[in-house]
């Protein structure tokens, strides 16, 4: 992420904190999640979390800014430096299907488990 992509996801925190109602778990869970996604990749945070907690999220940031999203690249690369850690991703590699993983259909993949560094 950029100088300027960091000052504008900040301004996007500051605003959504300054305006934010309701459990503050939630806004804790989506400011983390973009900057997790930074590392690991939109694809691989969408075999952790399902489809509604992702939309849900971006909704308590985005505050009417159809530009966010965690799928934005200018946010979150694809496929983050390291998404290998993921082990849902990491299965997924194996050769699972994506989409159906995504869709839970393909079982055991949406486990939020990050391994260690590889020796």
């Amino acid at each position: 992420m950029t100088d300027e992509q960091l000052r504008d996801l900040k301004k996007t925190i500051d605003k959504a904190t300054a305006s934010f109602k309701g459990d503050i778990t939630q806004l804790e869970a989506a400011i983390g999640l973009a900057f997790v996604s930074e590392h690991m990749g939109w694809k691989p945070m969408m075999l952790v979390h399902d489809a509604r907690t992702i939309k849900k999220y971006e909704e308590i940031i985005q505050l009417g800014r159809k530009d966010f999203s965690y799928r934005n690249p200018n946010l979150a690369p694809e496929i983050g430096p390291k998404a290998s850690k993921l082990v849902a991703w990491e299965l997924v590699q194996k050769g699972l299907s994506f989409w159906r993983a995504v869709r839970g259909q393909e079982p055991g993949v949406r486990q939020p488990t990050v391994r260690g560094a590889k020796a």
